[in-house]
């Protein structure tokens, strides 16, 4: 386990692989600027329980076999806040709140997206200009029977995987 409180700007196309191990951002967000790619690949986490973002995407983010969590119960705050793209491939992604905000491009073709409260819902698709587009082909979204996909202003949302509400 690692606990990271150093400043991570993404301005180059990188690959980080968990290995196993466990990323804990403590004072910043993982942030990938625009035109330039992070994948995040492994089975170990990437995780914060701070008043961050876990991971700020501005340019385009994919997700293979890590998690990404966020442990603090709070409205303003996510696992991963998105206004560029985002391949969720397969993993874990966990918040308490909304776990993913996304005003960009989301595509979820695996893995699991999972509130881990009632706190909030779980995926938010907000317009912005020509609207935010969710596309769904495979994974399973979870989360209790006051968690729900919240798409304000969302202007596309195709696919078919899973939704659990229990």
């Amino acid at each position: 386990s690692n606990t990271d409180t150093s400043t991570a700007t993404i301005d180059k196309n990188i690959t980080i692989n968990t290995n196993g191990k466990t990323i804990t951002k403590k004072t910043s967000t993982i942030t990938v600027n625009s035109g330039k790619t992070l994948k995040i690949t492994g089975s170990g986490k990437i995780t914060t329980g701070a008043s961050i973002n876990t991971i700020t995407n501005k340019g385009t983010l994919s997700v293979t076999s890590a998690t990404i969590a966020h442990t603090l119960q709070t409205t303003s705050y996510r696992a991963i806040h998105n206004s560029g793209t985002v391949t969720i491939n397969s993993g874990t992604i966990t918040s308490k709140t909304y776990t993913i905000y996304n005003s960009g491009t989301l595509n979820i073709k695996g893995g699991t997206v999972k509130a881990i409260s009632s706190y909030e819902g779980l995926v938010r698709t907000i317009g912005n200009g020509d609207g935010g587009k969710l596309n769904i082909s495979g994974g399973t979204i979870t989360g209790s029977n006051t968690s729900t996909a919240n798409t304000t202003s969302c202007r596309t949302i195709t696919g078919a995987g899973t939704i659990k509400i229990t």
